[in-house]
């Protein structure tokens, strides 16, 4: 069964077709990503997905300065809203090895761990890093909707 299929009278037939992206074409593998499992959240819709994944480079590129900018600032609460919101972008494109570490730094920031959370802040960026440019490398432009 498609998930959401239910939904599909709700949209232009056109839209279906857009997002399904039968012309895009997803690399096998990124490191760090599980592309196949992350198309099947999005029920196989590439144009979605990389959509998603656009989002993702594009929102959360300066997400451990912003971490390390909160903590600077004594803000705990931010910065485990921060991590709490990374994690479940993390979780959405398939970035396992980068959620676990998302979800460790919220472990420690609820903790008030502050020099733990900035140990896994070091480690989140050099996962990070290569992720983001891979996933830039994709090159496929999502629609505009």
């Amino acid at each position: 069964m498609n998930p959401g299929a239910g939904d599909a009278a709700l949209f232009d037939s056109s839209d279906m077709v857009a997002m399904a992206g039968s012309d895009i074409r997803l690399p096998g593998m990124i490191e760090g990503l599980d592309v196949r499992a992350g198309l099947r959240r999005v029920s196989g819709m590439k144009a979605l997905y990389v959509k998603l994944l656009s989002g993702f480079v594009e929102q959360q590129r300066d997400i451990t300065a912003r971490l390390r900018r909160c903590l600077a600032d004594g803000d705990m609460d931010k910065a485990f809203r921060e991590a709490h919101s990374f994690k479940g972008l993390a979780h959405t494109i398939e970035a396992i090895e980068i959620r676990d570490i998302a979800t460790d730094i919220e472990t420690a920031l609820a903790s008030a761990k502050i020099e733990t959370g900035l140990a896994l802040l070091d480690r989140l960026e050099a996962g990070l890093r290569p992720l983001l440019a891979a996933i830039g490398e994709i090159g496929a432009e999502p629609p505009n909707r």
